[in-house]
């Protein structure tokens, strides 16, 4: 009965990419997940509860000012390359650009807002919000380029970026607690 049903399942994933997709998708998600709980738990054992606030404006930050300025463009992507294939080249090439301008004026935007007014950070120390900044342009890339493969129907492409940058972030990470234990 059980190996009947395995059986079974196997030879639906094996006709059906979209649930293969689906698994591929749902495994990510998961690892995903299990990268970012490590992350959380080391910040919090190695840094305290202050210094896991920092971490989390440190990616909070850039994520804010992307949702602010994302204008839509993401789900403009996947609606017009799902529609025809071969805008694909120009609209990552459009991506790129809009990436550019967008976090760069963004980004310049939020620095003028903290220069007329440091209070809205509290008493984070500039450097991180400097450093935070510099994160923004990668994250409107992640977002841009997983919308090209959503759009592609790359959903392998789609979730091994989405994987890679929390990996990035977990590595990141293991380096500032190195950094930190060896000036201890």
């Amino acid at each position: 009965m059980i190996i009947d049903l395995s059986k079974k399942i196997r030879e639906i994933f094996k006709r059906s990419q979209t649930a293969m997709n689906i698994v591929i998708t749902f495994v990510s998600r998961v690892s995903t997940a299990l990268f970012l709980f490590l992350t959380m738990v080391i910040i919090s054992r190695h840094f305290g509860v202050e210094a896991k606030g920092i971490f989390t404006m440190f990616f909070f930050l850039p994520e804010l000012i992307f949702n602010i300025g994302h204008l839509g463009i993401g789900n403009s992507n996947i609606y017009y390359i799902s529609q025809d294939k071969e805008l694909s080249k120009k609209m990552f090439y459009n991506t790129v650009i809009q990436t550019i301008v967008m976090s760069a004026l963004l980004s310049l935007l939020f620095l003028m807002a903290y220069w007329f007014n440091p209070n809205i950070m509290g008493k984070l120390n500039p450097v991180y919000i400097y450093w935070s900044l510099m994160l923004v342009p990668f994250i409107f890339l992640e977002k841009y380029l997983q919308s090209i493969f959503v759009g592609n129907q790359k959903f392998k492409l789609f979730n091994l970026l989405l994987f890679i940058s929390k990996v990035v972030t977990f590595v990141i990470t293991m380096i500032l607690v190195y950094i930190y234990s060896q000036s201890l």
